[in-house]
C-alpha cells in the first residue's frame, strides 16, 4: 500500500504496485494482476534488481551519508 516509504521502495507501474491503503478491492486487483500475469511479475523483479543494485546497497547508503557530511561541512568553511 502507499504509506510511509513505501514509495521510495516501489515505484507504481515499474516494481510494483502502490494502491490506497485504505482500498482492500484495488489492494486484492493489484495482487490479482501480479500473481496472473508472469511477464509482469518478471518486468517488476529485473527493475526491483536493477533500483536496488543502484540505489539501496551498503556502498550507496555510505556514498550518500558522506555527501551529506561534505554539504554540511562546506556550509560551515569546514572543507576546502
Amino acid at each position: 500500500t502507499n504509506v510511509g516509504g513505501n514509495g521510495q521502495a516501489v515505484r507504481d507501474g515499474l516494481t510494483g504496485y502502490l494502491v490506497p491503503s485504505e482500498d482492500p478491492k484495488a489492494f486484492a486487483q493489484a495482487v490479482c494482476r501480479v500473481l496472473d500475469d508472469e511477464g509482469v511479475r518478471r518486468a517488476f523483479s529485473q527493475e526491483a534488481r536493477r533500483r536496488f543494485a543502484e540505489q539501496f546497497t551498503i556502498g550507496r547508503m555510505v556514498e550518500r551519508y558522506d555527501e551529506v557530511y561534505q554539504h554540511c561541512l562546506a556550509r560551515r568553511g569546514m572543507v576546502g
